[in-house]
């Protein structure tokens, strides 16, 4: 299974020690590692050729008086590719509308990352209102909210069927996230219409991400 892409999401976790820990698959060709910004130079150290996905962007461009803010052109200089925009973490946790994360969506764009972009069940609206004048690079992420860190996962035939449906909407790769985890990984990556998977709490788990790769 291993042209398919396998991101493993740290969330608000890891440490550079974890990140050592992890330095002998941190080149997989088909790994990609999302990362708290402080952790992406330290990444870029210990294994250059890393492939590297910020966690989320600011709604502001370049530079400026946004104390606290980091912008997609700040993360493409420290080394990521790819950036993960519309996350259901950032919808409720910190209300992101529709047209905060399409801001956010341009400015990536504009520095020129690759974005993986988070859809629920509500994915019709969602890329309504966040995807308005995007039409390039953006690879969609589909997470219910029912599976992401409880351990229930949707069966593969509702999974086919969701994605057929934003396939229609959106052609372009799709990966399924939500309790994905060694045990499960090659049930979600037969799925037809998935090209990958968005790994959570069992991306911060060596031998756990061991077993997705190599399986």
């Amino acid at each position: 299974m291993s042209k398919k892409l396998i991101i493993g999401n740290w969330k608000m976790n890891g440490s550079i020690s974890l990140l050592h820990d992890f330095s002998e698959i941190l080149d997989k060709e088909n790994f990609i590692i999302a990362l708290p910004y402080p952790l992406i130079p330290f990444a870029k150290s210990i294994n250059p050729n890393v492939k590297i996905a910020a966690q989320d962007c600011s709604i502001f461009r370049g530079k400026g008086a946004y104390t606290g803010e980091i912008s997609a052109d700040m993360l493409k200089e420290f080394g990521a590719e790819y950036v993960i925009v519309g996350h259901s973490e950032r919808r409720e946790f910190f209300n992101e509308s529709g047209s905060i994360i399409n801001k956010k969506v341009k400015n990536a764009l504009l520095a020129e990352l690759k974005i993986i972009y988070c859809v629920s069940e509500n994915f019709e609206n969602q890329i309504k209102n966040d995807l308005e004048g995007v039409d390039t690079n953006i690879i969609m992420a589909y997470e219910p909210i029912s599976a992401i860190g409880t351990g229930i996962t949707p069966s593969t035939d509702d999974v086919f069927a969701v994605t057929t449906r934003i396939k229609n909407l959106w052609d372009t790769k799709i990966l399924y996230g939500g309790s994905v985890n060694s045990s499960n990984i090659s049930d979600f990556l037969g799925i037809e219409n998935v090209n990958g998977v968005l790994v959570g709490g069992a991306s911060l788990k060596l031998d756990e991400v061991k077993s997705m790769l190599w399986d």
